[in-house]
């Protein structure tokens, strides 16, 4: 008796698959795609009512390619620079990326993202940008999300979108990365 106790869970991960094998078929697309950005760009954007903005993005690879570390300082046009840390991540287990950011000001946000169609979508799912005095990102109702297309060895774009109360999505602002070569 007391060898089937042992034997029956040893039986079980023979049959039952891991999470690791799960792993290892799915999530290669974006697993890939997060190995490629590794780099350091330049970029440029232009938001709704305010001047051109710039800044300079850093993504470094680790954990097997499924996480960068992203170290990055953004340039408003209509403000003063900013530093922001954060990490961005693919679980392939569950599906999705994760985008995580802290900024300078001690504001952050999170959220969660997927690779459709060579877009990657992340729907930012808590905010607290407040400290920026912007009310069109951040406060009550808000939801925010960011697109990355057109990814090429030399970079990809981007634009951000809001939603208030669940409306209709709203342009706030669209940019480009480029690789510093």
């Amino acid at each position: 008796m007391r060898r089937s106790l042992f034997l029956l869970p040893a039986l079980a991960l023979l049959f039952v698959p891991s999470a690791r094998a799960q792993e290892s078929t799915s999530g290669r697309a974006e697993v890939a795609l997060l190995v490629s950005l590794a780099g350091e760009y330049t970029y440029h954007y232009q938001e709704v009512g305010s001047p051109p903005g710039s800044g300079r993005i850093a993504f470094e690879s680790f954990a097997d390619g499924r996480f960068l570390k992203l170290d990055e300082t953004w340039g408003p046009g209509d403000g003063e620079a900013m530093s922001i840390q954060g990490f961005i991540g693919y679980d392939s287990v569950g599906g999705y990326f994760t985008w995580y950011r802290v900024f300078g000001n001690g504001s952050y946000d999170h959220g969660r993202g997927t690779l459709k169609d060579g877009t990657i979508t992340f729907e930012i799912t808590e905010s607290r940008t407040e400290a920026f005095g912007q009310d069109r990102w951040a406060g009550p109702g808000i939801q925010l999300r960011t697109k990355w297309t057109d990814f090429s060895d030399d970079g990809w774009t981007f634009i951000w979108e809001r939603s208030v109360d669940g409306g209709p999505w709203e342009f706030l602002s669209e940019g480009q990365n480029h690789r510093v070569r």
